[in-house]
């Protein structure tokens, strides 16, 4: 009988694709866009092991093609050790999950909106990178009317 293990605490700073967890969720307060305390829940994580929700918020990643999207709803839980996103949710959602040439992509229609890339097993990290704080898009304009109306 062979036993393999696989330490994923390097990846704290990632997001991992999974579809056993019930929320997304985030050890991570500091990238939280839009914060609401919460004081009513609970989730169980894989030992069993009850971790408080501590608060909900939206999160902003920069996907794999530049494009910055946003994920509602995401659980604040302090005690967590994982950024977990969850394909089942999505799935429901109307999205459409296709793993090949261990790449997962996760699309609405002919749009592919999350790719993440195998790890081991069914274990999935997103492409993508977190955007803290807000996001400025600067432009010149020389058209007073555009000034105007912002």
């Amino acid at each position: 009988m062979f036993f393999i293990s696989y330490s994923l605490d390097h990846l704290i700073n990632s997001w991992i694709l999974d579809s056993t967890c019930y929320y997304h969720t985030t050890p991570n307060k500091d990238w939280l866009d839009t914060y609401k305390l919460v004081n009513y829940s609970y989730i169980l994580i894989g030992n069993n092991e009850p971790c408080k929700v501590v608060g909900i918020r939206n999160i902003k990643i920069i996907m794999f093609d530049d494009v910055v999207r946003i994920s509602c709803e995401v659980k604040y839980i302090s005690n967590l050790r994982k950024n977990l996103i969850l394909l089942g949710i999505l799935n429901y959602n109307g999205f459409n999950l296709k793993s090949e040439g261990g790449v997962l992509k996760v699309s609405k229609g002919v749009m592919t909106v999350i790719k993440g890339h195998i790890l081991l097993g069914n274990i999935y990290r997103l492409l993508g990178t977190i955007v803290v704080g807000r996001v400025a898009n600067v432009k010149f304009e020389s058209d007073n009317t555009i000034l105007w109306h912002m």
